[in-house]
Formats: structure tokens, C-alpha cells, sequence
């Protein structure tokens, strides 16, 4: 029997075999993909991969003989992916009832335009979108738009390991469209973009409103949680994920590119839907419920002003336990005026880093480093990474003729 014509829209078998899939786009194995469609439903007639490209990922689509259009997208393969999924929740786009992410409703609609350049769109009875990661944010969107588009076509989409999506007026709407939100039990990704209750000192940092979008995003209906040596149930969140979320969400960032065993990865992924399917008696069964629409987070303005105050507060004594330790800057750190012959210098260390015009600009200007080198060590928190970061920005920016410094900073004599 054809999984993809006959199976239960919302079962292990077609999720299985859309994961499997799935893995082989990751790879590029584009002949695997056509092989294991073919082997389930007779007769792929054409069908395309398509690799990341910058911030866009990689997808495959592909049209059967037997009616059937599959369209397939990978998760996220760069950091600049992930900063394009991450700004698109700032703002969210209206589209068909509701807002979803910005950056996946415009994947979703360079994949709807391919498909309708085919002669794809609509013109098979029966259409499956499937993602992984950051692809489970693009599959739901076709998947519904082909549904209220063509409403007796048999239609469906499968999510592994995907972040939160839209907000409740776009999920509500989204309930037409049968579909299945697969997750490890350990994955992070899940839980974004971040709530208030994740992380309450994120406040002071990304600000009231920022967070008070973010939890505005929920996840569609159709949660199943996969755990290992068991099969799984309904729910909204992967709950070993959920007792750190920072933490499992910068662990996941860190490794994003190297890939590493994360409970995220699509081949891990493949391995827990086969383990699941493997303690089923029926291979094809259905989930006995699937975890309904996820609902918006409930942020009141006094709670979030006494976890304002409450690290406003922390901030302040880390800061005075700074200031009550004398400051002691080993000599080889410190920037220093020196005069050589006629020339006066200053150098940080053992590095010369500028030549000033005379006596009095090499001492102010070293006095002045000196300074600010102090106060960064009584402040409260420092992020060395950024603070290098922006200076390097800084030094570029500030010596580029063509740029808006004036004077242009001298970088050659």
C-alpha cells in the first residue's frame, strides 16, 4: 500500500518516510529521495533539489505519477539562516488569516512561485509538505495555503523539530490542514523564539515589547513527543528542552554548523521516528491525540516591571562588588606616551598603536584609554566578543573614505 496515497495523514509510517527523506536532502542525495518515493508510490515524473543558498535553504519538490506532489525543506545549514528566521518574528507578515514568520512566509512563497512555474500548484490531487528544524516553519505555510486554496484535495504537512511559527489567529485558521508536529523530547529548537517565562532577565536586555511579541507565537496543533525506549505523546514542548531553555538553545547555536549529536539533528531525527514505529504493533497508527494549538504567553507589565527592578538591582551590587576592589592594570597593559626623538608615540603594551602630533595629544589620548580600560574593569558585566567586534566595526568604519566619519581616521603616514 502507497504511504504517500493511502496512509494516515497524521501517522508514524508517512512521518517515518518523510524523515527519511528529509535526511537524504541534507545530504544533496537527490537520486535517494527520487528511489524512496518511487519505492512507496510507482513513477516519480520529475522532481528537482534545490541547495541552501545564503540564508535560504535547501528544499526538494518533486511530482509522482500517481497524483501526488511532495515538496521537502531542509533545516537551517548557516548562522545566517538563523538570523533570518530569528528577525523574521520581528515583524510577522498577515497572510491568509493570521501572522506567521516573516522570513518563512517568503521561503514558503519562493517555493509556491517554483511550483506554480512547474504547472505544480494544484494540478495533483494530493499534496504533502514536510520540514525539518527551520524547514517546519515553511512546510505548515504551503501546506495550508494549498488547502484553502484547493479544499477537497487531500492535503497535509510534517514538522521535526520545529520552532514556533505563527500567532493564535494564524493557527486557529491553520486547523483546516491536518498535519503532525514531531519532536525529541531533549530538542531546544522547539522552544523558540524564547518567552518571558524562559528567560525573565532578558527584559532589560531585548525590552518589554520585543518579548511580549515573542510570546505571542505558538505552535500549531499536532504536537508528538518522541522519547527513547518508549512511544511517545502529546505535547506542546520537548520537556527536558523546557528545564533550561537558555542553555539548550545556546548549546544548539554553538554547534549549529559542526552538527553534533544535539537531539536535533535530521539523521537523529530519522533514527527516533524508526525506533518509535519499531515499538508499534501497527506502523500506521495514528497518534491516539495529538497536542492541540499551543496558546499565547499571558505577560502582564507589574510582573515584568519587579523582574526589571529585581535585575536592575543585581546589575548594581555586581557593579559596586567591582567598585569595591582596587583596580590594578598589569604595566605591560597599559597605554603609555613615549617619546622617541622628536616623535611622540603611544602604544598599548608592547604594540604602537598610534603617533600623535605632539607631547600633549600622546599623553591626553593615553590618559584618556587608560581610563576607559579602568572602568570596563569596575563595570558590572563585560562581553569581550562583542566589545572586539564592535571595535573592529568601529576602526573600518572610521578610516573608510567613503564612509560618514570626519576627519577619516589616518591609518597611513
Amino acid at each position: 500500500m502507497s504511504i504517500l496515497l493511502n496512509g494516515a495523514v497524521e501517522g508514524h509510517a508517512l512521518g517515518k518516510l518523510l524523515i527519511t527523506a528529509l535526511n537524504y536532502l541534507r545530504q544533496g542525495n537527490q537520486p535517494y529521495v527520487d528511489s524512496l518515493l518511487s519505492t512507496d508510490t510507482p513513477g516519480v515524473i520529475a522532481s528537482t533539489l534545490y541547495p541552501a543558498n545564503g540564508g535560504n535553504l535547501a528544499f526538494y519538490v518533486a511530482r509522482l505519477n500517481a497524483g501526488v506532489v511532495v515538496v521537502l525543506v531542509s533545516g537551517i545549514e548557516s548562522l545566517q539562516a538563523a538570523a533570518g528566521l530569528y528577525s523574521g518574528y520581528w515583524p510577522a507578515t498577515n497572510n491568509l488569516g493570521g501572522s506567521v514568520n516573516s522570513w518563512s512566509q517568503a521561503q514558503a512563497d519562493a517555493i509556491k512561485a517554483l511550483l506554480i512555474a512547474k504547472g505544480w500548484w494544484g494540478g495533483s490531487a494530493n499534496f504533502i509538505a514536510a520540514g525539518h528544524s527551520a524547514g517546519g516553519t515553511v512546510a505548515p505555510i504551503l501546506a495550508d495555503t494549498m488547502k484553502q486554496a484547493f479544499p477537497s484535495y487531500r492535503v497535509c504537512w510534517h514538522t521535526f523539530g520545529s520552532p514556533r511559527l505563527g500567532m493564535l489567529d494564524r493557527a486557529q485558521v491553520a486547523e483546516r490542514t491536518p498535519g503532525a508536529r514531531w519532536f525529541w523530547h531533549a530538542d531546544p529548537v522547539p522552544l523558540l523564539p524564547l518567552r518571558f517565562a524562559d528567560a525573565p532577565w532578558l527584559v532589560p536586555v531585548l525590552g518589554y515589547i520585543p518579548l511580549l511579541h515573542a510570546g505571542l507565537y505558538v505552535h500549531w496543533r499536532g504536537g508528538w513527543q518522541l522519547i527513547p525506549g518508549e512511544v511517545g505523546h502529546p505535547e506542546e514542548l520537548p520537556v527536558d528542552a523546557a528545564v533550561s531553555p537558555v542553555t539548550s538553545i545556546a548549546t544548539w547555536l554553538a554547534n549549529i554548523e559542526s552538527e553534533p549529536n544535539s537531539g536535533h539533528n535530521v539523521h537523529e531525527y530519522q533514527a527516533f521516528m524508526e525506533a518509535e514505529c519499531s515499538l508499534l504493533t501497527n506502523t500506521d497508527v495514528n497518534p491516539t491525540r495529538l497536542e492541540p494549538v499551543e496558546q499565547p504567553e499571558s505577560l502582564q507589565r507589574r510582573v515584568v516591571n519587579r523582574v526589571e527592578a529585581q535585575f536592575a538591582e543585581s546589575i548594581a551590587n555586581a557593579e559596586h562588588r567591582q567598585n569595591a576592589i582596587p583596580v590594578v592594570i598589569p604595566t605591560p597593559e597599559v597605554w603609555k606616551a613615549v617619546r622617541q626623538g622628536r616623535i611622540w608615540i603611544v602604544t598599548l603594551g608592547d604594540q604602537q598603536i598610534a603617533i600623535a602630533g605632539g607631547k600633549k595629544a600622546a599623553r591626553g589620548l593615553a590618559r584618556l584609554m587608560n581610563e576607559a580600560f579602568r572602568r570596563l574593569q569596575r563595570t558590572a558585566v563585560v562581553d569581550p566578543t562583542a566589545l572586539t567586534q564592535q571595535l573592529d566595526a568601529y576602526l573600518v568604519a572610521a578610516s573608510d573614505p567613503a564612509g560618514a566619519f570626519r576627519p577619516v581616521m589616518n591609518t597611513t603616514f
